[in-house]
């Protein structure tokens, strides 16, 4: 793969547990950081390879490969354009330790402010402004 080809910004997250005294442990999401990526969408062979299906919207991401990213599974998360992916499941290619192959799943009723400093989903702070209305 060329480098060129890495013209997306995507947002890693992984997942962490926050203790509450009131309540049980709540999960939240530490930023891992920002990565350069290509991101397609993902073709019928690869959808029926990761025994999905064709109704949602899968989505391929290919990053540099990084040992940070060895315990990377489905309980993380990918920003894009202020759009969530949720990680189904990863693929060192060619096992060369290069590049790392992340097949997505596209949440269109999650997404961020376009402010970079907010953190929150739309939905999420629209429950804490107007909690009554939800």
């Amino acid at each position: 793969m060329k480098a060129g080809r890495l013209r997306h910004r995507i947002l890693i997250q992984k997942p962490v547990a926050i203790v509450d005294s009131v309540t049980d442990d709540l999960p939240d999401y530490k930023d891992v950081g920002w990565r350069d990526a290509e991101i397609r969408p993902a073709t019928v062979k690869e959808i029926f390879a990761a025994q999905g299906f064709i109704g949602q919207l899968d989505i391929i991401v290919v990053i540099r490969y990084e040992h940070l990213f060895d315990d990377l599974n489905n309980h993380w998360r990918l920003w894009h354009k202020n759009q969530k992916l949720n990680v189904i499941g990863k693929l060192n290619i060619d096992m060369r330790n290069r590049w790392l192959k992340i097949i997505a799943t596209s949440d269109t009723d999650d997404v961020r402010f376009e402010h970079k400093d907010t953190e929150q989903p739309l939905h999420q702070a629209a429950n804490l402004v107007l909690p009554e209305l939800t």
